[in-house]
């Protein structure tokens, strides 16, 4: 692997060489031949290598940027994924998934929870555009996504016209602003808060409190310490099928994954 594709930021590349050079002997060799990580020389021209590796990347990102933005602000739909909701021309809406977004974000409004709605749709085997099951998070991205009442956000804003006034795009809305603003109005309110599964909200959460991102997090434990993982579920968030599950894992035989032992249940 060459050196400029090992790291594209100088950080990712002080952090290799710091990982490499721990210890000493270790060797080092990109395609054009081994590279004493040890000396500073080479350190320093690694670093500068990083530098005009992340000046290119920029440089390739700026043009993309000025084109999503010149699309959004002509009101002209992106590729990716098909939006649940739409056909997939991006435009026309989908005669049986609109009316489920819609009622949905009026039945958000009106005060039912993420969870009701979601199991509801998995009841009823309705899936993502991607086939997928719908959870809450991704019930909760589609409703909060400006694109149902007509607008487009980049970067966390509203694109907007030289007037301050939100662009209207070109694919057919699914409900009002109004009614965007208000269920987003409600999860907005929910930040910084526990949020029990029917909806209401419950105690302010830690300043310094993180998501889970990973499976298993916060039941893995490690023998002999019986630590479990940094990162922890709080209580009504876990998936129901781990809720109940008590996991080790073990350092012996390798460090494999072992279930001294298991209850599934659904709580």
């Amino acid at each position: 692997m060459a050196e400029d594709r090992l790291a594209r930021r100088p950080g990712d590349y002080e952090r290799f060489v710091e990982a490499i050079t721990y210890q000493d002997g270790r060797v080092f060799a990109d395609a054009r031949g081994q590279k004493d990580l040890y000396s500073e020389d080479t350190e320093s021209m690694g670093l500068f290598g990083a530098v005009i590796s992340k000046m290119e990347v920029r440089k390739m990102q700026r043009p993309m940027r000025r084109s999503h933005r010149a699309r959004a602000e002509q009101g002209l739909p992106v590729g990716g994924t098909r939006p649940f909701g739409w056909l997939p021309d991006r435009l026309t809406l989908d005669p049986k998934e609109a009316p489920l977004v819609r009622q949905a974000i009026l039945d958000l409004v009106a005060g039912r929870s993420l969870n009701s709605i979601v199991n509801q749709w998995q009841r009823d085997d309705v899936k993502t555009s991607l086939g997928n099951l719908w959870t809450p998070r991704s019930l909760k991205i589609t409703v909060t996504n400006p694109r149902v009442c007509g607008w487009r956000e980049m970067n966390g804003e509203l694109i907007r016209d030289s007037e301050g006034n939100p662009v209207v795009e070109q694919w057919q809305p699914i409900v009002t602003p109004e009614q965007w603003m208000a269920v987003k109005s409600i999860f907005d309110a929910r930040k910084g808060h526990f949020v029990y599964r029917d909806g209401r909200l419950g105690p302010i959460l830690p300043r310094d409190f993180k998501e889970p991102r990973h499976l298993l997090t916060g039941f893995l434990r490690c023998d002999p310490t019986g630590r479990r993982s940094v990162q922890r579920v709080p209580p009504g968030q876990a998936p129901e099928a781990l809720r109940a599950a008590h996991l080790h894992l073990s350092r012996q035989d390798g460090g494999r994954l072992w279930r001294s032992r298991q209850t599934w249940g659904h709580g």
